[in-house]
Order: C-alpha cells, then structure tokens, then sequence
C-alpha cells in the first residue's frame, strides 16, 4: 500500500524499494490519487485508490466555544510544527484565552520546548508525548492543524473531521481530496505561518463558520471514509486476485 511522499529519505525509499515491491506485486493500493501517480511512476500499472478510514463509531462531535487548537503527529520539520509555533505568538496575542494541545514526540521534541519558551507562551501551551486515548484529545478541540509539506492522507486529520473538528491543513498529496476548501475545512500553502495564524483565526472569532465546516467534515468521513466501506473496497481488490 503506497501513502505517498515524505522528504528525501522517502524519495530515495520509492525510487529503490518501492519499485522493487511494485514490480512484485500483483495489485497496489494507494490512500490518494495523488500517491497513485506516484505509484504508477514507479512502474505500477494495475492500482486502485483506496483512502484512509476510521471507525466513525470511535469518534462523535464534543460542541465547544473554547479557542482550543490541537496539533497530532510526529514533531519532524516535515510535518511542520515549526511553522505552527511561529504562529503562535500572534494568535495568542489576539486570542489570549486560546488554548494550545500539542500531541506527538520526534526529534524536533527538544526543539519545540525551545521555542515555546523563547516565544513566552508556555502557559498557553501543552505538550503530550503520549495520549492513551486519542479520542479524549479530540475531544476539547474546537481546530485542528497539521500543516505538513508532503503527506499521504494523515488519518489523523480523517479522525478529527469525524470528531467534527474543522482541520486547517496544508494542500498537499491526497489531503485536497478530501477536505473543500471553505466547506469541510481550510486550505493552506505549506511554509507560510502567517496563513496559519490568519486562518486559525478566523475560525476563533467565527463560532457560525466553524460550527458550518465542523458539520460538513464529519458528514463527508461519515459517508465516504468508514472502515466498513474501505473494507469492502479492499475485500473487492482482493477478490479480483484470488
């Protein structure tokens, strides 16, 4: 199963291994369109896209006026959390009783206490290395933000729009697919914290709006991106094999 592309060490991953997997295989899945080209790049000529899921029973809307902003994934540059916490300061200046959830370890975890305490908020800022219950973290957050530079499809971010928290992600690989720009969340260019800020924002201060994308994320994982039917998907590729 191909995810997609995730800085050099994946690039040379896929033009070595993956090539030599895809030239072995009799089908490959791909959680994105855009990992499908990838994929065919490669040399793959029989695919089928089949994206990420949840268990939309594990996840359900919590309804919160609180200015809580969540971030779940590893603490690399890739997945930009720098970018997130050079954000920070301005949203927190206009929305000082926002909080901030950080979830996840890596080797920028050092980095990012630094930063948090170089930019003076850490008393608006949390940081989990580890959550027993991911759902709980949903939970308390009124958006999500995971603004990566290559992605595959984060289920992460699939979780967070069934919990009904609007996502504000970067519009890379296969996240486009799924999230509508306006309509089930918002889009951003990668490496820009001023639209991060911006955006973020604009989600605070706009309880309709975020109300509106929260509604509209969690019916289109509900209808599209449940484990039941990314099974019956799967269980169909196989039967063409078997």
């Amino acid at each position: 199963m191909i995810s997609g592309v995730g800085g050099a060490a994946a690039r040379v991953f896929e033009q070595t291994i993956s090539r030599f997997i895809i030239s072995q295989s009799d089908q490959v899945i791909c959680v994105s369109a855009a990992a499908e080209l990838i994929t065919q790049s490669l040399g793959a000529d029989r695919t089928e896209v089949i994206r990420n899921a949840v268990d939309i029973k594990e996840f359900s809307p919590v309804p919160t006026e609180k200015k809580s902003l969540l971030y779940i994934g590893r603490l690399v540059r890739n997945n930009g959390i720098q970018d997130l916490l050079s954000a920070l300061p301005g949203l927190l200046e206009t929305h000082p009783d926002a909080t901030i959830h950080i979830v996840g370890s890596g080797p920028m975890e050092e980095n990012v206490y630094e930063m948090i305490q170089a930019e003076g908020i850490s008393e608006s800022v949390t940081v989990y290395n580890f959550v027993e219950d991911i759902s709980e973290m949903y939970d308390i957050a009124s958006v999500f933000c995971r603004p990566s530079y290559s992605e595959g499809l984060p289920l992460t971010m699939l979780e967070a729009m069934a919990s009904g928290v609007p996502p504000v992600v970067t519009e890379i690989a296969g996240v486009p697919e799924v999230v509508t720009d306006g309509e089930s969340g918002v889009l951003l260019e990668p490496g820009r914290p001023d639209e991060i800020e911006r955006e973020i924002s604009i989600l605070f201060k706009n309880n309709e709006l975020r109300k509106q994308l929260s509604r509209n994320a969690r019916r289109y994982v509900a209808e599209n991106l449940t484990w039941k039917r990314r099974a019956k998907k799967v269980m169909n590729v196989y039967s063409t094999l078997y």
